[in-house]
Parts: structure tokens; sequence; C-alpha cells
């Protein structure tokens, strides 16, 4: 697994209750709802630096007359026919949040991964495994009312950007 994403020259300040703000103003089409932080922040020095962040995953909801905007990003869709032909995001994407000087400041990194539809970032935790020192796992996906079988997913990543 791979992050990539928009990296530091996108972080921004991100006020309570303004995730879809943000996220709209960072992808550069409408974003109609956000489900964040599903159980909880993780924790995380930064290796290269030793900067304390927090992760935490979340669920993207695009309204379908953002759809063709999306699309031409990059963007794929999960689509749940039981809530009205709502659209979410079909990649896996995280927040690190970032404080300094009592100032809150975010990215987005998505979880590369093609061919699967992720949906949400569930829960991040380190590994368990001695041997494998640096390592995280994220885990998901939300069927959003949908019937689904076999589509929780998980990928172990390093953390190698920062």
């Amino acid at each position: 697994m791979t992050f990539k994403g928009h990296g530091g020259n996108y972080a921004a300040r991100l006020p309570r209750r303004a995730t879809v703000a943000f996220l709209s103003r960072l992808w550069g089409f409408d974003v109609a709802g956000v489900l964040a932080a599903y159980n909880d922040f993780y924790p995380l020095s930064l290796p290269a630096t030793g900067k304390r962040v927090e992760l935490f995953g979340f669920e993207a909801t695009i309204p379908p007359r953002s759809r063709a905007n999306a699309t031409g990003k990059g963007f794929r869709f999960f689509v749940s026919e039981k809530q009205e032909g709502a659209h979410y995001a079909a990649e896996g994407r995280f927040f690190i949040r970032h404080s300094a000087d009592g100032r809150m400041r975010y990215e987005v990194e998505t979880i590369d991964a093609p061919d699967q539809t992720l949906v949400g970032v569930r829960t991040i935790a380190a590994s368990p495994f001695p041997s494998e020192p640096g390592v995280l796992y994220f885990g998901g996906f939300d069927c959003n009312s949908q019937p689904s079988h076999h589509s929780a997913w998980i990928y172990r990543g390093e953390w190698i950007r920062r």
C-alpha cells in the first residue's frame, strides 16, 4: 500500500462542523456530507520529525450533480440505491490532524487501491508484530444500507513520506 494525497501544501485550519466545506474547497467540487472518525483518532509520531499528529478515517458523500467533475479528477463511486442513489467516494481516505501553537491544521490522504471499493477508513492501528516497526494497518468499508458480502478490507502501509 502506498499513500498518496495533497500533502502539506493543502493543509488548512478546519473548524468544527466544517469538513464538508473544507473538502469541497480542497477537491474543487461540492461534497454533500462527511462521516468522520468512525471509532477514534490514532495518535502518531511522524518518523522523520517526531512531530505528533492524529489520523482518522472518513467517508464522503458526493452529490450526483458533482459526479462528472469528481470523475474527471479521478474519483470513483459507490452508489447506494437504498439511500435514493447517494454517491459515496469509493476510495479510502483519512485526515491527518496537526496541532501547533494552539491551531489545528488538516491534510487528506488517499489509500491507493484502484481495483477495490473502500468507501470509508473505519480504523487505524499500529502493527502488533515486533518485526514491523513503523507499520500501520488501515481497515474499513461502509455498505451504506446496501446488501454487502466480503467487502471489509485491511491494508498494510508504512509511513514513508514525512
